[in-house]
């Protein structure tokens, strides 16, 4: 069933239906939450009220072919509105299990693993919104390129680009940050396997 179908079946009383949106669309928000918060649990409290809340407006979505870019943006502003909140933004992460990369250059060995997953998580934090949620959705959700464009509602070039753009950006800010040697600025494999490593998982 689209999700148009879904969301007449809920606002005709049939509840039930609701969960095949939130099964279908739980990538999505949890890539938008990872992208704005570090702490897992505070994760899947956003997760939780995004869903509740996008419940609860349900009537009001005028165009129900885009549930998935109006629950997007509604677990944004559920993010935001809880970063506005904290008086002190410090997250440790030391709670959060990071695997390292397996065969890390000489040059990854010399930077600390806090340091790298600091900037990492700083870096994607700050790529534009769309090209954030692509390389969340399909480097740490696993998602296909086919599906990131379901979620995002573009289309799979778009996705495409976003994702070419996402990891020169991260890659050559990289260069640039850490002083990583010039020989591997072609090792592409290198740069997402980095991502995917430090970037939580749970």
């Amino acid at each position: 069933m689209t999700d148009a179908q879904l969301i007449d079946e809920v606002l005709a009383g049939n509840q039930q239906q609701f969960t095949i949106l939130v099964n279908r669309y739980i990538p999505l928000v949890r890539s938008v939450c990872m992208s704005q918060v570090y702490s897992p649990s505070i994760q899947d409290d956003l997760a939780q009220d995004a869903f509740f809340e996008s419940y609860r407006k349900l009537r009001s979505l005028r165009d129900r072919s885009r549930f998935g870019p109006w629950l997007a943006t509604i677990t944004r502003n559920k993010c935001r509105s809880w970063l506005r909140g904290q008086k002190r933004y410090a997250q440790t992460l030391d709670e959060i299990q990071v695997e390292a990369p397996a065969q890390q250059s000489d040059s990854f060995s010399e930077i600390t693993r806090r340091e790298l997953c600091e900037w990492v998580r700083d870096t994607i934090a700050h790529l534009p919104g769309k090209t954030r949620d692509a390389m969340l959705l399909c480097y740490v959700e696993g998602l296909s390129i086919r599906e990131a464009a379901f979620f995002l509602g573009e289309s799979e070039n778009a996705v495409k680009q976003r994702l070419h753009y996402g990891r020169k950006s991260v890659s050559d800010k990289l260069w640039n940050d850490l002083n990583v040697g010039e020989s591997l600025r072609k090792d592409e494999q290198n740069i997402c396997g980095l991502i995917v490593a430090i970037l939580p998982l749970d």
